[in-house]
């Protein structure tokens, strides 16, 4: 029996619609025909129909579909469980063959065709898609091609299978060309083929657009081409459709798919060659790595999808330990953090501004330090000073507080509150540097190379012109004294940018040597030479003769015969003792390690390396002073003493905040906890904790800085009355004194003076007729006889009133 629902020699539906549905035959379950043409729109729909032996939904010899669809659905046959067709397909410039959830017990789930050709009129046109087709026991879930040639602008085949795993798509026995071959399917199983050719060299699929995730293979012989998705625990990202899957980095590895992967914070991948996933590096800038998110990409030739970049805006390179030049510049207070450079006249302007000022400030009020002193070290300027050197201390401290990972949970504003205060910290201590600053911007906006060696030159500028001016104006000692005191440890510290040394992956690994990205590149160096060594052994050197020019400096000027010591001698010795009148040289030198320490050791590579190096010296210098109590006055020894424990306890917490934040048990309040009371110590107010708990800001603790400065008020403020006080003696001495040269000659012509002013007393009654003298007073201390006070009455009482008259006799 053929044609269960139409059996017809020749079927033609032009721009009309043709139905079959529940049918079932021998051949041809729904439909059976010789030839099948549609046209001008036309449609045959076919659909739950059922053959013994072919054609489960069509058996046509010839199917011709010109302008129009034959759609066949849910139909089941032996051979060609759609369509089954023995001498060829056409499928014209605007025609659609689509067959879905057919199934053939053994070749073709979705079309058979025994000979001849299936074959699009024009090869940039026609489609045919199978969706679902199954060979149960047999070949070509899709299609099957008994012998001839397929020849087609698209194929679509989704969720197809066969039992052999031989061309779940298309088995062929013939020439296969596809423009556009598109494979989808529907679960996560790899398969061996999608497509197989008995015939060699015989297979051309221009082009393949596998699911996401998913890989092809072709053999070398071109008889095969098969999909795949990636087993668990690999990935496939590539853009050549021929890939296979990797195997996902096991370390930064959040969640990883056949078309999916997801990293930890802290990781990057290097996605330059998708096909290679072994580059995966730790970040040494754990903020600049969020955590990349990739998916691969659904057309071939195309870059994978990037759904979250693997560095932070600003980031590039291995690690994401590079700036992006084009936008960003590597920021002052560390090579790890990159600042936005801006085109804006006016903020470039500013920031030069800010620079200059810094720089000029603390200049000056250093020089007026050193221009002012006395014969006596005070207790103000002692305990600024001591305040100064803490703050050197405590600005690192708080630095590596700020880069921890507990602080990153903070509330937004908290943070910028912290972040604006360490900016302060820095500017007491001499370092003009924000994580939002950049010399590196200012030298890209002028057109100059963005270089760590250019930005060191550039600081240098405004100190240099500072120290010159001084020098002509006043003294080139005094100019060394205060350009020392307030630039060198800067300048010195800057070196240790350049030996900042990175590890992006394990020791043990192959690729995880020492890293030195920031060392200045030597040109003129043979290439025989060992480049990293060389700009090591330089920085080192630079190091020694900055650091041993600014001490000798120091201790010439110390050490120099003065009869008559100068300002800025008096400045570096008189508040100690005789014997350790160069013990200041210890406070530059303190200041400037813990300032190297900062810069070659940043928190964010070697967090515990930076707090111990500082807790060292620390160390060494509290045993310093314990033991050669070097100022004149106990007091200063013990306050230098306390503030030097104070600093090494603070260091003490940051490690045990970073320590904390490694450990999966660590809490978040004690975490908080201990960052304010880290804050606190430094002195920085406005820690506002309760907004952390969701409370509106609260609390304000100010600590030893703020200690410190009320300490300096009462110095201030006593030194005052005591300058008063001495100003009051002062001018006592000078009258004892003149009373003194006065007397000597005054007792002298005392008789003399005395007679002298009796006589004018006897004289006066004579020449002031009417007048009684009743008292009269005289200065008789003076080179002249002086007469103060003269009271006069009239002989007669009812004449007038007293009568006061006073002048010299």
């Amino acid at each position: 029996m053929m044609g269960g629902g139409l059996d017809a020699g020749t079927l033609e539906v032009v721009n009309g619609q043709v139905l079959v549905e529940n049918c079932s035959a021998n051949h041809g379950g729904a439909v059976q025909a010789t030839n099948v043409s549609v046209a001008s729109g036309g449609m045959v729909h076919v659909r739950n129909s059922s053959a013994g032996s072919s054609g489960g939904g069509l058996d046509a010899g010839t199917l011709e579909v010109v302008n129009g669809q034959v759609l066949v659905e849910n139909c089941f046959a032996n051979h060609g469980g759609g369509i089954f067709s023995k001498f060829g397909i056409g499928i014209g410039s605007a025609g659609q063959v689509k067959l879905s959830k057919c199934a053939a017990f053994f070749d073709g789930g979705g079309l058979f065709l025994q000979s001849g050709r299936l074959l699009g009129q024009d090869v940039s046109r026609g489609d045919l898609i199978v969706e679902d087709g199954i060979a149960v026991k047999g070949r070509g879930g899709g299609l099957f091609l008994g012998s001839g040639d397929i020849k087609m602008r698209r194929g679509t085949f989704t969720g197809c299978s066969a039992a052999v795993h031989s061309g779940v798509d298309i088995f062929a026995n013939g020439t296969v060309a596809i423009s556009i071959l598109k494979h989808h399917n529907s679960n996560e199983e790899a398969v061996s083929s999608s497509i197989n050719n008995e015939q060699p060299l015989s297979l051309n699929i221009a082009s393949v657009d596998p699911p996401p995730g998913s890989g092809v293979v072709r053999n070398p012989d071109n008889t095969t081409l098969a999909f795949y998705t990636c087993p668990p625990n690999f990935v496939r990202l590539s853009n050549n459709a021929e890939s296979r899957c990797v195997e996902c980095p096991t370390s930064p590895t959040k969640e990883c798919s056949s078309r999916h992967l997801e990293l930890e914070g802290g990781f990057m991948v290097d996605l330059a060659d998708p096909a290679n996933l072994s580059g995966w590096y730790r970040c040494p800038n754990v903020q600049a790595c969020p955590g990349g998110v990739v998916e691969a990409a659904e057309v071939e030739g195309e870059r994978c999808r990037i759904l979250k970049p693997m560095c932070q805006e600003g980031f590039i390179g291995l690690g994401c330990a590079q700036c992006n030049s084009t936008t960003h510049a590597r920021a002052d207070r560390s090579v790890l953090q990159c600042a936005k450079c801006t085109n804006s006249r006016l903020e470039v302007s500013l920031q030069v501004l800010f620079y200059a000022v810094t720089d000029t400030s603390l200049f000056a009020c250093a020089a007026l330090s050193v221009l002012n002193a006395g014969s006596k070290k005070t207790n103000s300027g002692v305990l600024l000073n001591q305040l100064m050197a803490f703050t050197a201390v405590s600005g690192s401290i708080m630095s590596g507080m700020m880069q921890s990972q507990s602080f990153g949970q903070l509330q937004d504003d908290t943070k910028t509150w912290l972040h604006g205060l360490g900016l302060a910290v820095d500017v007491v201590q001499g370092q003009s540097s924000t994580s939002d600053m950049s010399l590196e911007c200012v030298l890209h906006y002028f057109g100059f190379e963005q270089s760590l060696f250019n930005a060191h030159c550039l600081s240098s500028i405004m100190p240099l012109i500072l120290i010159a001016v001084l020098a002509v104006a006043n003294n080139p000692w005094l100019a060394m004294v205060v350009g020392t005191n307030v630039f060198l440890p800067g300048f010195v510290a800057f070196f240790g940018k350049y030996l900042v040394m990175l590890r992006l992956r394990p020791e043990k690994d192959p690729v995880g040597e020492a890293r030195f990205e920031y060392l200045p590149r030597f040109g003129f160096l043979p290439s025989s030479f060992p480049a990293d060594l060389c700009a090591i052994t330089a920085i080192l050197m630079a190091i020694l003769v900055c650091g041993a020019a600014g001490v000798s400096g120091w201790l010439y000027t110390v050490f120099r015969h003065h009869e008559s010591p100068p300002a800025h001698v008096k400045y570096l010795t008189m508040a100690y003792k005789p014997e350790f009148a160069y013990w200041e040289v210890e406070r530059l030198v303190r200041k400037t390690f813990i300032l190297l320490a900062k810069f070659t050791l940043p928190i964010m590579v070697s967090p515990a390396l930076q707090m111990e190096t500082i807790a060292s010296i620390l160390m060494l210098s509290v045993a310093l002073y314990v033991v050669c109590r070097p100022y004149e006055i106990g007091a200063w020894n013990l306050a230098e003493a306390g503030l030097l424990l104070v600093a090494l306890f603070m260091t003490n917490l940051t490690t045990c905040l970073l320590a904390n934040d490694l450990h999966w048990a660590h809490s978040q309040g004690t975490q908080v906890a201990l960052i304010f009371l880290i804050c606190s110590l430094a002195g920085e107010p406005w820690l506002q904790l309760r907004k952390f708990f969701v409370e509106p800001f609260w609390s304000c603790l100010k600590g030893i800085s703020i200690g410190m400065a009320v300490l300096i008020a009462f110095a201030l403020l006593s030194e005052r009355q005591e300058r008063q006080l001495n100003a009051a003696k002062k001018q006592q001495k000078e009258a004892e004194h003149v009373s003194g040269d006065v007397g000597v000659a005054g007792h002298k012509a005392a008789s003399l003076r005395l007679s002298v002013w009796e006589r004018k007393k006897k004289d006066f009654h004579g020449s002031e007729p009417g007048y009684k003298l009743i008292s009269v007073s005289a200065d008789l201390t003076g080179p002249q006889l002086l007469l103060q006070k003269l009271r006069l009455r009239p002989c007669s009482r009812t004449e007038g009133s007293f009568a006061e008259r006073q002048g010299a006799v």
